[in-house]
């Protein structure tokens, strides 16, 4: 029954995404082509909205927000800003953090202490994140798939020391 609707999913150019679904032609499964029975359309999109820039500044935008509430609604207890301030005061410095440590850590970083420029990774979660610390002050500088990453320490420091 459904066959009767596969020139009008074409035409849509859904033949692809819902031909497994409903079992029309135009669904492929071939080894060549690399889609193996998955929908090869979805993938498509979900590329296109990795790589778009406006869902990236609005999820970085809601999770500031997140981030915000988080901070406004708990308590913190800062630890060892004198000892920032001694490493501050000798030269620049640089501060190591990974995964769950590196959401909050926008928040407590203090601006008077000086700019932050956070080298992520190219994939999509840690443009995310680096995303979100532009709405507290921060920069971010994704890695390059090209570079090394000597190279992209080297151009993190450059953009500090500017």
């Amino acid at each position: 029954m459904c066959r009767r609707f596969a020139p009008a999913f074409e035409a849509l150019g859904l033949g692809r995404c819902l031909g497994p679904c409903l079992g029309v032609a135009g669904y492929h499964n071939d080894a060549q082509s690399g889609t193996r029975g998955r929908w090869p359309m979805m993938r498509d999109v979900r590329r296109k909205f990795e790589k778009a820039e406006w869902p990236r500044k609005a999820g970085g935008w809601l999770l500031a927000q997140w981030v915000r509430f988080c901070h406004a609604t708990t308590r913190w207890e800062r630890r060892g800003d004198g000892e920032v301030l001694d490493a501050l005061a000798a030269g620049p410095v640089q501060v190591v953090l990974w995964h769950e440590h590196l959401v909050m850590a926008a928040v407590h970083w203090q601006r008077d202490w000086g700019q932050v420029v956070v080298l992520t990774d190219v994939s999509p979660a840690a443009k995310l994140a680096g995303e979100m610390q532009t709405h507290f002050g921060m920069r971010y500088f994704p890695m390059s798939t090209k570079l090394s990453n000597l190279a992209a320490a080297r151009e993190v420091m450059r953009l500090v020391q500017d």
